[in-house]
């Protein structure tokens, strides 16, 4: 069958089968079910990686992150911690770029399916801008979608489309709501300027005006 493109997607599910075998409780997802010490069931026994469960900073729920660099972390937590430390592993914040053809997809937070599973009430609001100032020719446009809860005003999630610029707004997203910032915040940000790097106003001071002016609506 001839196409110009071909989107398989197949998920991921964590390969418990040796946890199973040694009788270590699993979570909803199929991945271990950890403290946040990451000690599993078994007091003897820790755990890191794509194959465990761990707490979502926005839902406050086991959640499943097959991700290299929260596995990163989490293997340097559980290696002091079976070696005898106390260390503290911290709830995630999912935050992931993927490149599609010559552009790129950044997902941070909750998306709307996910806000709305977790019964947030939400509120989206979305903008496209160039990336850089327009009279430079590398400019180009780059659209994000921020997710907000309407109740307590703070900031549930974003996504962005556009060049590599992305990865730096879902970055900035990731730490407002780990700090369970409120959407004003994205309008009080110190925005990097210089015209080959930044546009003169940066898409994240937009999407935060746009919330706050549909909030007062």
């Amino acid at each position: 069958m001839d196409c110009d493109l071909v989107l398989l997607t197949v998920g991921i599910s964590p390969n418990n089968l040796l946890a199973v075998s040694a009788k270590l409780d699993v979570g909803s997802f199929g991945g271990i079910k950890v403290d946040k010490k990451l000690k599993t069931s078994d007091r003897n026994i820790y755990a890191a990686g794509d194959n465990i469960e761990f707490t979502n900073a926005i839902t406050g729920r086991p959640d499943y992150f097959p991700f290299a660099t929260y596995a990163h972390t989490f293997a340097h937590i559980a290696g002091e911690n079976a070696a005898g430390s106390n260390v503290n592993a911290e709830p995630i914040v999912k935050n992931v770029s993927v490149k599609i053809l010559g552009s790129y997809y950044a997902s941070v937070g909750l998306n709307s399916n996910e806000a709305t599973k977790n019964k947030f009430k939400t509120e989206t609001v979305s903008a496209e801008v160039s990336n850089l100032v327009k009279v430079m020719p590398e400019s180009r446009s780059v659209f994000g979608k921020l997710i907000f809860d309407s109740e307590s005003i703070t900031i549930l999630g974003a996504s962005f489309f556009g060049g590599s610029e992305v990865s730096g707004f879902a970055d900035l997203v990731a730490s407002a709501i780990y700090s369970k910032q409120k959407i004003d915040f994205l309008t009080k940000i110190s925005y990097n300027y210089t015209p080959p790097l930044s546009p003169f106003v940066n898409l994240l001071s937009v999407l935060g005006r746009k919330a706050v002016s549909k909030i007062r609506e």
